[in-house]
């Protein structure tokens, strides 16, 4: 079975856009850790606070090595790692009408058959033999 045409461009964008996106999600973190230390920096003033406890005690989840003080327990706090793949799986389905509505299956021994993203049976491909729904049709 051929291959898309498109699929490397696909792929190709799809890197970009993963890029990109990671690009804006860093900026953004960024801002977010700058706001956080003007308001901590406001608080303290506001409240008579020491602004480097403040931002020591509250603000150590942005470092890479937090401080802690000894009296506190540290929080174990799950870490989200980007898990965006860019690898497509690279299976190829092919088109076959029956009884005027458009069915999708994969070209291989016991393939599954898809109507509107749901698997309605299989394709038999030594006989090509579809069978839907516990009907076979023959191709």
């Amino acid at each position: 079975m051929r291959k898309l045409k498109y699929s490397n461009k696909i792929k190709q964008e799809t890197v970009t856009l993963s890029d990109m996106i990671n690009t804006y999600v860093k900026k953004m973190n960024k801002d977010y850790v700058n706001n956080m230390n003007k308001l901590v920096e406001l608080i303290a003033r506001g409240e008579n606070l020491d602004v480097e406890r403040l931002k020591t005690k509250y603000l150590a989840f942005f470092s890479s090595t937090p401080e802690i003080e000894d009296n506190e327990e540290e929080e174990e706090t799950p870490r989200v790692q980007n898990t965006f793949s860019t690898d497509i799986d690279e299976v190829y389905l092919d088109k076959v009408l029956i009884n005027n509505s458009e069915y999708w299956y994969e070209k291989k021994e016991n393939g599954k058959i898809y109507y509107n993203d749901v698997q309605v049976g299989s394709y038999d491909k030594t006989n090509n033999i579809y069978e839907i729904n516990g009907k076979k049709y023959n191709k």
